[in-house]
């Protein structure tokens, strides 16, 4: 059994959307039940979640992240712990139907022309603008492959070094690819039969 906690933060190698190279800090939680054993390799499924703090652009973000990890141990103090995994990100999106409408009266050029807000939008030509207040839940899925070094403290508490890669296709149809640096720590208990 392996359980990792590690926290970090990335780059967007693209951005579309004008939110910045730094991608947002997240914390990232990690299960797996390593039960094949390949030579050096111990492998297994595995089961994570991810919160990100993107608190100026999309809010709060997390992930549920079945995936598939391996870990290898070269020696009593060094390890490594590689992970892919099939990311579901679960976001904020714009909902039309939470809009509010600017909704203007009078004459142009009179002093007497108004603009209210006006819940929910009707569609007439009285609402020429919308304001985008409308918020709901939004599902995107990704691609995420790490790698990252492990240092033993003890026979199964280590301190880890992680650097990860990753793609998420928006519900856009825009991919967003991401490089993320992480530092957290593992524990490995073995079940003997």
């Amino acid at each position: 059994m392996l359980a990792r906690v590690q926290a970090g933060a990335g780059l967007r190698l693209f951005d579309p959307y004008i939110a910045g190279v730094l991608a947002p800090p997240f914390v990232h939680v990690q299960g797996a039940f390593l039960f094949v054993n390949a030579g050096p390799l111990r492998m297994g499924p595995s089961l994570g979640g991810q919160l990100g703090f993107d608190l100026g652009h999309s809010g709060m973000q997390g992930t549920i992240q079945p995936g598939w990890a391996a870990m290898a141990r070269f020696s009593r103090r060094m390890g490594l712990v590689a992970r892919v995994d099939l990311p579901i990100l679960l976001t904020r999106n714009w909902v039309p139907d939470g809009d509010l409408c600017l909704f203007v009266t009078g004459m142009a050029g009179q002093p007497n022309r108004t603009a209210a807000m006006q819940s929910p939008c009707v569609a007439n030509n009285m609402v020429p603008a919308r304001v985008p207040y409308g918020k709901g839940l939004g599902v995107a899925l990704g691609v995420e492959a790490a790698a990252a070094f492990q240092f033993y403290l003890t026979a199964g508490l280590a301190l880890t070094a992680e650097i990860n890669g990753g793609a998420y296709f928006g519900d856009s149809g825009v991919t967003t690819p991401l490089l993320g640096f992480a530092l957290g720590a593992s524990f490995d208990y073995e079940l003997l039969p």
